[in-house]
Parts: C-alpha cells; structure tokens; sequence
C-alpha cells in the first residue's frame, strides 16, 4: 500500500472523464511513482508498507538507545531501525519516551500518522541514525537547538544523547559556549521576578516535590538562570519549543545526565539545522527544519555541510544524488541518509 501526501487543485469547471480510462491512468501513475522512487534509499513523503514478518517488531525498545560509539573515524551511528505496533490507548508521546524519543522525532519519522490519536495497530517507524555534531575541543556536552538534542561526547568515540525540551518564541535557549558550574539533587525553584511579574500568583521559590518544573536534578551553567534539567511534564516538553529558556531533559534521562557528567564539563549550544558525515565511503545528510535564530536557508546550510565533508575527504571522485537532497530540502525530517561517496 503506498502513502503519499494529498494535495488540493482549484478547478473552475467540472471536469468529466470516462471510468476505464481514468482507472488506467491512475495505475501507470502509480507504477511511475514505484519506478520513480524506487532508486531512491528513502524515498520522503512515499512510504510502502513492508511485510510484517520483515520488521524488527518492538514493544519495547533494547537499552539503551541514548548510547552509540563510531568506529574508526566514522562520523555516522547506524543501527538497525526498529517498528512499533500501537496498541489500544497509546500515544505518540507516551511511544516517543519508550524509545527515548522527543515528540518532534517520532512524528517527524511517522508523518502519516494522526499525532493525537495514532490508529490502533498501525506500525511506528523508530528511527536509529545520528551524525553527533562536531566541536573544536571534540568531547563535551553539545545541545543543538535545531535537533532539540543533547549529545554528550566523550574520549574513544562514545557519546550518549538524549531529547529535550528548549526554549519558546520570545524565551530563547542562548547560543555559545559555558560550563557545568554545579549539579544539584532535588533542586528549588526560584521564580524569575519577570514571571512573576507577569503572574502575581507565583510563588518566590517552589520546593522539590511534583509540583516543580525542574524535576529532581539539574546542572546548573555558567549562565544566570540557565538550567539543564528535569521536568514534571514530560508528555508535553520533550521534543518541544516550551521552556523559558532551560534545557528540559526526561526525568529518567537527567538522572542518567546527572550521575555521568562532571562539574566544570564544558557546554556548546548550537542550531545547527544541517549535518553531514561520512559512513566508510557514504556520505550521509541530515537535514532539519530551521530554527528561527539561524538566518540561512537549509539548502544553503546543507551545500556548506556536503563541501566541508567532502574537504575531508580532498581528491577523490565522488557522486551525489542530487534529487534526493533536493526532496530532504524540501521536506527535512531529520533522519540521515545516503546522498553521495566516493566512486569504487
């Protein structure tokens, strides 16, 4: 079965066809779009249905998936995609935590899916790819905005990431670079005076407990009044443009966050919409929608990305798929794939 986005046509006359011939025409079309994509690794906005005994079948996820290593200067971490099959009154948020996921990730992988009440038994793709971006000083704690992703890059190629919640229109989560100043356990909230200015109901301060927005750790930064952290709402902040500037984290994330990473371990925050990196001799693109601080357009950001991984690769042929980075583009998803390499 074959899905694909519907489109609307305005018409000023009715338009009437012979039955038979319209039929036939449907059916060369869609073989021609069989044909057409059929070249393609992942062909965007035109799924097929895979049997069910093909699929990797998961009702929960192996851990942990927050945690990848890339072998012998790979810039890639590729395992093998898994499928979810919904069952009776799941969500899509509930399914994303699972898997470890932010909500905009499962939705942008499962674009066909009704976000409020997915289909019962419909089949979820869980996505395992990431090109983790790369810094100067090569390992530390890494958020890019864009992705609304956590990598922590450590010695030897390892990293862990997680899903976060950033900061809403108006209430930007900063860019640049700052430090892990301290860590705290059942952490206060003290109330911003402009919150509090904007509603005189808000308490100074809210103590550890159910009721606070920091959950039950936080790394605080080397910027007033930023946080990474917890949260009490997980359904409706990972994944998600929501906070007043903090990095929001799954609970069951920020205690993992929290045990690892040191005092004093530095911290980028970046918007990086576009990535690429080299998998052997693949080359691999991810591209996701734009971020509003980030000036440029994403096909802009995505040449800039292809020429820089092609530099480290100087003097070798290579070849592109050109319309297939043209479609991730047009319709960014932020799932890695194959564009182009090096020519056997």
């Amino acid at each position: 079965m074959i899905f694909f986005r519907s489109r609307t046509y305005k018409q000023t006359k009715p338009l009437f066809v012979n039955k038979k011939l319209f039929l036939l025409v449907c059916s060369l079309y869609a073989f021609h779009l069989e044909i057409r994509y059929a070249s393609s690794e992942e062909p965007l906005r035109l799924q097929v249905t895979p049997e069910l005994s093909s699929l990797n079948i998961k009702k929960s996820p192996p851990l942990p998936l927050s945690r990848g290593q890339l072998q012998s200067n790979n810039e890639v971490w590729i395992e093998e995609d898994l499928y979810h099959q919904v069952q009776d009154g799941e969500t899509l948020s509930g399914i994303a935590r699972s898997f470890d996921l932010g909500f905009n990730e499962i939705v942008g992988y499962n674009w066909n899916v009704n976000t409020k009440h997915p289909d019962k038994e419909i089949l979820l793709r869980i996505v395992r790819r990431r090109i983790p971006p790369k810094i100067e000083q090569k390992t530390g704690l890494v958020i890019n905005l864009a992705e609304t992703r956590l990598y922590w890059l450590q010695k030897n190629g390892w990293f862990d990431t997680f899903p976060v919640g950033i900061g809403r229109e108006g209430y930007d989560t900063p860019l640049g670079k700052t430090l892990v100043v301290r860590k705290k356990s059942q952490p206060t909230w003290y109330v911003p005076e402009m919150l509090r200015k904007k509603n005189p109901k808000l308490p100074a301060q809210i103590p550890p407990g159910p009721q606070n927005p920091l959950g039950a750790h936080a790394l605080y930064l080397g910027w007033p009044g930023y946080l990474i952290h917890g949260t009490n709402d997980p359904f409706n902040s990972i994944g998600r443009r929501v906070s007043h500037g903090c990095i929001r984290l799954y609970p069951e994330d920020i205690a993992q966050l929290f045990a690892m990473v040191p005092v004093n371990e530095p911290v980028w925050v970046i918007n990086q919409p576009a990535k690429a990196g080299w998998l052997h001799d693949d080359l691999y693109l991810e591209l996701h929608p734009s971020h509003a601080s980030n000036k440029k357009k994403l096909a802009v950001l995505a040449q800039e990305e292809i020429a820089q991984a092609l530099a480290r690769k100087s003097g070798q042929s290579t070849w592109f798929d050109w319309q297939l980075i043209d479609q991730m583009e047009t319709n960014p998803d932020g799932i890695p794939r194959k564009v182009g390499g090096i020519k056997k």
